[in-house]
């Protein structure tokens, strides 16, 4: 599947055509090299979500939300847990360790959704 820099623009996308044509091959890129490109990687999975949105079979879309939304539940169920049972560790350090680990987790999770998003779309 190749996927033009007029169907991103099209999608509502903040480039500009200049830059999306620098970006973007002529002949379109993949699913795949969007992932890979040189640009913020939620730049890179708005592509991607707009992709599968657009150029896929609805349940595609559905799967991915529903991985989303079990993955959430994981986190919660998981962070749930954990305060449970540290209830009464040292505040300030445990904030400050917490937002590092908040921040790269986010990141994190935004890898696997375009990883898992370029492998729902396919090639």
């Amino acid at each position: 599947m190749q996927i033009t820099w007029q169907e991103i623009r099209a999608w509502g996308s903040c480039y500009t055509d200049v830059q999306l044509q620098q970006i973007y091959d002529d002949q379109g890129i993949t699913p795949a090299q969007i992932a890979t490109l040189n640009v913020p990687l939620e730049h890179r999975r708005h592509a991607l979500i707009r992709i599968i949105f657009n150029r896929c079979p609805r349940e595609r879309y559905t799967d991915f939300v529903g991985w989303c939304r079990l993955r959430a539940y994981y986190f919660w169920i998981n962070a749930y847990a954990a305060d449970a049972a540290d209830a009464a560790a040292e505040a300030a350090a445990e904030a400050a360790a917490a937002y590092a680990a908040a921040y790269a987790a986010a990141y994190a999770e935004m890898q696997l959704q375009i990883d898992y998003l370029v492998e729902l779309i396919g090639e």
